[in-house]
């Protein structure tokens, strides 16, 4: 199956890929009027929702499928009135020219005014008061009460026409009564569902063994995850496992935000993922900390969000309302999370609009905060090149010396990113440990779609060493070994060196490729205490990038 430009065009193109069969008004009515795509966070395939005088309505599908595994659309109905409740009694899902109704009764409250207040103050660039901040909540669950989540699950045999066809139309109409004045109210809306990428596998290096690549994604919530700025979690934990397989994941990562959980939950969740869990599909359990941030030792505003994977106890946060973390600061985060048998990373490294939104990893901490596995330098559906989380990788850590992995994870939350990026490991077969052994050992890569990897020997020797490892060598040459896949596009392929110290890194080696499969020797000069990694980008103008984790010589 050939990986169609579809991948590419998710966020570009994403109105082609969800014309409505049913359209209401125009996409700049529905900006002047709610700025529902910004609220609901929805419609992953989409950016056009559909909206009349009483109703909103948006998907929740995967941007990615390449699996043939039943899944669940989640479809967002939202009253927009400022006054006035609305009954909705009926929704009819249509799938191969074949109906599915539901009778309801469930009430939606008027949210427009709330939804006008929400997006103001989230446009603030500057400190919202405290006031403000009570007001934001108080907003934020007037909308709740005026929305309606809708969920259909499309079978085994939906998803295998899906590939097979490689598109699908789902249409849903809701039908409900206004209470103000009895009016009957309606929204219609289709979605076309398509299969669009097939998995990228770079070829082995010789003597490797026999085992295989394996897909991931190490950031991920559920239901449940609470969230007045982005939106709740809108997965189950079992949907979440439905709609990773469909984007060809192989293990996920379960991260709900600490401040929603407990020691109770957390046990909850690390039962549930392990009984969801089998010899296809590793489901990994862990949280999403809050930190305050260091700054000269002292913490500060902004707020650092630490990944624990796999660690067996629960570590708990103290927040106000999300944002301002108190409790535990940067570095006791990384420590707690270390010491109870987590990995680390630090997530979205460069977030952050301005005061309103200090998640990021602020360019100020990088001196106070240390000792975490990694730094998630690919997150969701970022579509630029993430200059800000890989330069801080690079500049912040490698070239301090420490060695420090790249991670990805979709952060899939109120909107579905499965796939849209992954973090890609090594090993001779799938289980919890084997996955946390080579995410601890840095045998890894990350990207958008291509793949990408690489190993040195020693010149003359036979062993060869994986990304991640560091070797003994001294000043020398050495045999570098690189492997490639991308079967869309062409690629740039480009090795850095760098040695703590140095101000920037220095580009030892380059190439073009054609669109394909390959492999690439080559021998090279390296000194002690430097280390070597690979990326590369693809040639058309979006283009889909992959990063090494370094190999570092002593």
């Amino acid at each position: 199956m050939a990986f169609t430009k579809n991948h590419k065009s998710n966020t570009s193109n994403s109105k082609s890929n969800a014309d409505s069969a049913f359209k209401s008004t125009s996409n700049e009515k529905l900006n002047k009027k709610t700025n529902m795509g910004n609220i609901h966070n929805s419609d992953s395939n989409t950016n056009l929702n559909e909206i009349c005088d009483d109703l909103a309505l948006s998907f929740i599908t995967p941007p990615i499928i390449c699996n043939p595994r039943g899944f669940t659309v989640i479809a967002a109905v939202t009253n927009t009135r400022s006054k006035g409740s609305i009954i909705i009694k009926s929704t009819k899902w249509t799938i191969n020219k074949k109906d599915y109704r539901t009778e309801l009764r469930e009430e939606l409250k008027a949210s427009g005014d709330s939804l006008r207040t929400i997006e103001a103050l989230r446009n603030r660039t500057d400190y919202l008061s405290e006031e403000e901040q009570r007001k934001l909540i108080s907003r934020y669950k007037q909308f709740k009460s005026g929305t309606k989540y809708l969920r259909f699950k499309l079978t085994n045999e939906m998803a295998e026409e899906i590939i097979q066809n490689e598109t699908m139309e789902l249409a849903l109409k809701v039908e409900g009564e206004s209470l103000r004045d009895r009016k009957t109210v309606s929204i219609e809306k289709a979605v076309k569902l398509q299969k669009n990428i097939t998995l990228q596998k770079p070829p082995l290096s010789p003597d490797i063994g026999n085992g295989n690549w394996y897909f991931g994604d190490t950031h991920s919530h559920s239901t449940y995850t609470w969230d007045y700025y982005f939106g709740d979690g809108i997965y189950t934990i079992q949907e979440l496992k439905d709609v990773a397989i469909v984007a060809g994941l192989d293990w996920l990562t379960l991260t709900d935000h600490a401040y929603c959980l407990n020691s109770k939950k957390y046990e909850t969740q690390k039962s549930t993922v392990r009984d969801l869990s089998d010899s296809s599909f590793a489901f990994l359990y862990g949280e999403e900390l809050s930190c305050a941030e260091l700054v000269n030792n002292t913490k500060s505003y902004d707020t650092c969000h630490c990944n624990g994977i796999m660690n067996e106890t629960f570590v708990p946060c103290s927040t106000d309302i999300f944002r301002k973390a108190s409790s535990p600061d940067s570095q006791q985060g990384i420590n707690q999370l270390k010491k109870y048998g987590g990995l680390v990373t630090i997530n979205h490294a460069n977030w952050g609009k301005g005061k309103i939104e200090p998640w990021n990893f602020n360019i100020n901490t990088y001196a106070y905060t240390h000792g975490e596995t990694g730094m998630e330098i690919l997150n969701g559906g970022w579509n630029d090149m993430n200059n800000g989380s890989t330069t801080r990788w690079v500049d912040k850590r490698l070239l301090h010396g420490e060695k420090i992995f790249p991670f990805a994870g979709s952060d899939t939350e109120s909107k579905n990113n499965l796939g849209k990026c992954y973090t890609v490991i090594y090993a001779d077969k799938l289980s919890h440990s084997n996955i946390k052994n080579s995410l601890s050992s840095g045998h890894q890569y990350v990207t958008t779609y291509p793949g990408l990897a690489f190993w040195v020997r020693k010149a003359g020797e036979s062993t060869w060493y994986w990304m991640g490892d560091t070797i003994s060598i001294g000043t020398g040459i050495i045999d570098l070994h690189l492997s490639y896949s991308d079967t869309t596009d062409g690629l740039n392929i480009y090795i850095m060196k760098g040695k703590a110290g140095w101000i920037s890194e220095q580009q030892v080696y380059s190439t073009a490729v054609g669109a394909g499969k390959g492999t690439i020797t080559t021998k090279m000069q390296i000194d002690k205490d430097c280390y070597l990694r690979a990326y590369c980008i693809e040639e058309n103008e979006k283009g889909h990038r992959a990063y090494t984790t370094p190999i570092w010589f002593e």
